[in-house]
């Protein structure tokens, strides 16, 4: 049912990448860990990505106070990303669960 689903998003497309982008996060968070524990899982992604929205700023510029350029700072960020889409890769396949109609609301917003 979810790989369904991803690609009627996918086909209907988004106003905006952000907007896809949190659509697709929303059905991980579901399709791995169910709808039981949806709320306290997403609620821990997003206190994440907002936590790491306020302090990106401030790490990348103390690095180009101390070494005059912004190189370093992209070459962490490049290898975070890189980390974090290994991450993602090595995720098993997700397992089918009784989530009839939580995809269809969650596109629909």
């Amino acid at each position: 049912m979810c790989d369904r689903v991803s690609t009627d998003v996918d086909l209907r497309g988004a106003r905006q990448a952000n907007h896809l982008a949190g659509v697709k996060a929303t059905m991980a968070v579901a399709c791995y860990f169910g709808l039981a524990e949806f709320g306290r899982i997403y609620g821990w992604q997003y206190a994440a990505f907002v936590f790491a929205s306020g302090l990106g700023p401030l790490w990348v510029g103390a690095i180009r106070d101390h070494s005059g350029s912004y190189r370093l700072a992209l070459v962490i960020s490049a290898i975070g990303l890189m980390v974090a889409c290994s991450a993602f890769l090595l995720l098993p396949r997700y397992q089918a669960r009784a989530t009839a109609g939580v995809f269809e609301r969650i596109s629909a917003s």
